[in-house]
């Protein structure tokens, strides 16, 4: 009788063991269905891009032109005309893109 009372005994153990665990799993990698409420689309921040393109635009173009004229090496004061080349092309770009009624 003890014999078979242990073995019913781990067997429901093994059982429940088993259910739990199969439990716990679903429970772990179910994926959640919540319902976020509708968002308004994301804003582009083009002013804030435009600002700071304005400030690379002066700041490098005032570096540059000091540097060329402290005889600074030619390969310095083309980093800078490159960087200040980037910053104009950016603020065209910014300019097209709320002229067309972009956000931001």
């Amino acid at each position: 009788m003890t014999g078979t009372w242990q073995t019913a005994r781990s067997r429901a153990a093994t059982e429940m063991t088993a259910r739990s665990t199969a439990l716990a799993f679903r429970i772990i990698m179910t994926p959640r269905r919540v319902s976020y409420p509708a968002h308004r689309p994301a804003r582009s921040a083009l002013t804030l891009r435009l600002v700071l393109a304005s400030f690379g635009l002066i700041v490098f173009g005032i570096a540059a032109g000091i540097t060329a004229a402290h005889h600074a090496p030619r390969w310095w004061v083309i980093v800078l005309i490159a960087v200040t080349v980037i910053a104009a092309s950016d603020i065209a770009v910014i300019i097209r893109r709320k002229r067309r009624g972009e956000p931001g």
